[in-house]
């Protein structure tokens, strides 16, 4: 039987995710194509079917819900996911912790390639193994850290970051705290059969802090400044 779409099931247009949440008229069944995640993303287009609330978990991306109405809007990704589908922003002020990691999470819970684009992204992020990271380039994806302390992390809280890989990106901070930490010893953690390519890491007190590696593989990284092992 072919698919059709009634008069009360219809493609409808957003130009940003906060319009498309709030539309009171949306039904059950209806598909949305927003411009932008929100104004200045630069998320690309976004598609939405409406389903039925609780339908997934609200993640801010994947399962979004209504404003007001018992509804949920579930995305449609393509073969990828990018930290700007979950409402990352890459302009170097924003701080894009929460939205960036709730979009790695996805990626890795479904296996799904996490590409992040061009960009600053501001925050203080993890990275356990569940997916690899690919950048767009040194000096193009570039991290830079919300607070003195750090920036990126290879390693999970208390246990092994198993084959995490990080590449084609920047770390670049403001001569306090640390770029990345591979490991720690006093979380009991390790970064084992991990790989990092192609990136650089600078302007930290530490650029790069090695606690606990083990069978990994360091391929073009540069660290412009003070290394720890």
């Amino acid at each position: 039987v072919d698919e059709f779409i009634t008069s009360s099931q219809t493609n409808k247009n957003a130009t940003t995710v906060a319009e498309m949440t709030a539309n009171a008229e949306a039904l059950v069944g209806d598909f949305y194509s927003v411009e932008d995640y929100a104004t200045g993303n630069n998320s690309g287009v976004l598609f939405f079917k409406v389903v039925a609330a609780a339908t997934g978990t609200a993640d801010g991306g994947k399962y979004i819900d209504h404003d007001t109405l018992s509804l949920q809007f579930q995305a449609n990704f393509p073969g990828h996911i990018d930290p700007k589908f979950y409402g990352s922003v890459g302009d170097g002020a924003t701080t894009d912790t929460t939205t960036f990691m709730a979009a790695y999470a996805y990626a890795g819970t479904n296996g799904i390639r996490f590409q992040v684009p061009g960009g600053t992204f501001k925050g203080k992020f993890t990275f356990d193994g569940t997916a690899a990271v690919f950048g767009a380039g040194m000096r193009q994806t570039i991290f830079t850290p919300s607070d003195t302390a750090w920036c990126v992390r290879m390693f999970g809280t208390g246990n092994d970051a198993f084959a995490a890989q990080l590449q084609d990106c920047t770390i670049q901070g403001a001569n306090t705290g640390i770029g990345l930490e591979c490991g720690d010893a006093g979380a009991a953690s390790s970064f084992s059969n991990g790989r990092l390519e192609n990136m650089e890491i600078i302007g930290f007190a530490t650029n790069w802090n090695i606690s606990q590696a083990t069978m990994c593989s360091f391929k073009h990284v540069y660290s412009y400044g003070t290394t720890s092992t």
